[in-house]
């Protein structure tokens, strides 16, 4: 892809603003976006869905992963900030106040804001390396002074140093071919740290501290030699070596100054030299924006309807098929819409449910979802048909193995009974028999 040219004229440099990870890796995005201070938004269309990263002045600010990982939650409880009672609780204020958890905990005067900055910077580090699991076949879109997380809104305040999080995705990350590439020039040079490295940056782990305070202390040798030191596994050292290398914190005999050490002499230049700076289509960037805020009805609407309220789910269920008509979007609002009760919602379910299942035959969830429908409907042989495609599909999925369980027990709405019809017709003759006795003593 040629690299397209800015009003002066110049070519630009770096990673064209869309391609594949195979062409440019993550660590080679980061680093140039760093280089070059970019804000915008990259995503990263993976297997799962999309991944988005917002940069602001270069630095990672903010990731929203396509699976969920490291929710802010789960980060307080695990630093014992709260409880995970007064969790639950929070969480169903906060959706109530359709306001988002940090800023509900921090105004209950829950967390304080400094302890919420640094779940903040632990998630995003957390969240970091979740994105080295990519596969090289990964597409990614980069969109320059956008956030789409805040749908045009300024991005907000770094929490995390770039540094550190690009040395936290090069640890997770299993390019080792990639890696060993860009090493192998250096194999037999000595290691020397570069004068203006600002070490401190990175967040080192304390093996890690210790390996490049016996380097700062003078002790010369090559990358071959640092391997049999024995200080750490090999991969864990080369990890670091590549990192310092790719961010010239190693004096490599250019004179190239580390990266991020001081800012560029002329920010505006290099800003201008960037072809990640050109972005991609404007009418691009408004449909992310669209399917990303779809994304987050999705979510929201998720959430609430596993708390039980259904109407304020319905709402975002809605409104998230409107932005994005997605198989998945639609079989949660046919979930919801039959749950609300009445002959209409049912059909209106139930028809926007085998539309989903229509579009992707495999989609266990909404086969799932088509049979809980249809159990509450008093249509059990048809639920258990989906409960076994949807375990055919999955057979790890949880909730298809328990419903089909009860039903296969109970063979009605899911009830479990022991002893089939005539068990319970045998019950309620003995309660009417104790019943009419009990009224004749009462006589007497």
């Amino acid at each position: 892809m040629t690299a397209p040219q800015p009003s002066s004229g110049r070519l630009t440099s770096g990673p064209p603003p869309e391609g594949a990870l195979d062409d440019f890796s993550l660590p080679m995005i980061f680093t140039h976006a760093l280089e070059h201070r970019l804000s915008g938004s990259l995503v990263l269309k993976g297997p799962y869905g999309d991944d988005v990263v917002v940069f602001a002045g270069g630095s990672p600010s903010r990731i929203r992963t396509a699976r969920m990982i490291a929710p802010l939650g789960e980060m307080l409880v695990r630093l014992g900030v709260i409880a995970d009672v007064d969790l639950q609780s929070a969480l169903f204020r906060a959706q109530n106040a359709r306001e988002r958890l940090g800023k509900q905990l921090v105004s209950e005067s829950l967390v304080d804001r400094r302890t919420l900055l640094r779940a903040l910077r632990e998630q995003l580090l957390l969240r970091v390396r979740s994105l080295a699991s990519l596969p090289p076949e990964t597409q990614y879109e980069f969109h320059a002074n956008t956030d789409l997380l805040e749908e045009g809104a300024p991005t907000n305040q770094v929490n995390c140093d770039p540094l550190a999080s690009l040395l936290a995705f090069v640890r997770a990350w299993p390019e080792y071919r990639r890696i060993d590439d860009a090493l192998a020039p250096f194999e037999t040079a000595p290691v020397r740290l570069h004068r203006e490295a600002v070490l401190d940056r990175f967040d080192l782990d304390d093996t890690e501290r210790t390996l490049i305070a016996r380097i700062a202390n003078g002790a010369v040798a090559t990358h071959a030699e640092i391997y049999k030191w024995g200080m750490a596994p090999e991969r864990a050292i080369r990890a670091l070596l590549y990192v310092l290398h790719i961010t010239h914190h190693l004096d490599d005999g250019t004179s190239i100054p580390p990266l991020d050490a001081e800012a560029p002499a002329n920010p505006v230049a290099s800003l201008r030299d960037s072809a990640l700076n050109t972005g991609v289509d404007p009418l691009r960037t408004s449909a992310t924006i669209r399917a990303l805020g779809a994304s987050d009805d999705h979510r929201e609407a998720t959430a609430l309807w596993r708390a039980g309220n259904l109407e304020a789910a319905q709402v975002l269920a809605e409104r998230a098929v409107l932005r994005d008509a997605q198989p998945d979007y639609k079989a949660l609002l046919g979930m919801i819409v039959a749950q609300q009760g009445g002959r209409p919602n049912f059909r209106r379910g139930l028809a926007l449910l085998d539309e989903a299942i229509a579009a992707t035959p495999h989609n266990d969830r909404a086969l799932v979802y088509r049979a809980t429908v249809l159990r509450d409907a008093g249509r059990i042989d048809a639920a258990i048909r989906d409960w076994r495609a949807a375990l055919a599909i999955n057979p790890k999925n949880p909730d298809a193995r328990v419903a089909l369980k009860r039903a296969e027990v109970s063979g009605d709405s899911g009830l479990p009974r022991r002893g089939g019809h005539a068990g319970w017709w045998l019950l309620a003759a003995i309660v009417s028999a104790t019943a009419i006795l009990v009224a004749v003593l009462l006589r007497r």
